[in-house]
């Protein structure tokens, strides 16, 4: 029973993440080379951002199912972190999927949320590069740091395919 809620979500999950974190190869096919404020700039960046934002939102919807999961389970791999320090992570990333998203897409309908452009506004180009690569550190680094330590610890790894119960 305390899976229940978990296992209903994750019927919906799954199938988005198969769906998103697949055309992610897009990204490197459609270059977002162009002349910014031209259709053909815009319909390029578009082509290339929208697969990877599809693959942002996978990431989270992922992140979501493995802290509720790991919670679950209390297999939480380090002693100091607690199930809300999990769920504030999530937060974090949600939040961070909504700012990057909505200031990607304020630039393509030709409406930035702040000026970003180089020498002019050295502390908005910045503030975007910290959400770029903040975002890359929150949903791959510290996910990847994590899991090598859970798998550093020297104990072997098994996969189980069962219904939970």
């Amino acid at each position: 029973p305390k899976y229940d809620n978990l296992k209903k979500i994750t019927k919906i999950f799954s199938p988005l993440q198969f769906i998103f974190m697949t055309y992610f190869f897009m990204v490197f096919v459609n270059s977002p080379d162009g002349i910014y404020g031209t259709e053909e700039g815009t319909n390029k960046f578009i082509a290339h951002y929208t697969p990877y934002m599809l693959w942002q939102l996978g990431m989270v919807l992922m992140a979501i199912q493995q802290c509720w999961f790991i919670a679950l389970k209390d297999m939480i791999p380090l002693s100091w972190v607690t199930k809300e320090m999990m769920w504030m992570y999530c937060q974090c990333m949600m939040v961070m999927f909504v700012v990057y998203t909505v200031f990607c897409w304020a630039f393509i309908v030709g409406s930035p949320l702040w000026p970003t452009t180089m020498p002019d506004h050295p502390m908005g180009n910045f503030v975007a590069k910290c959400i770029m690569y903040g975002w890359d550190v929150i949903s791959i680094m510290v996910p990847m740091y994590f899991a090598w330590l859970e798998g550093s610890d020297g104990n072997d790894t098994q996969f189980t395919f069962k219904e939970l119960q």
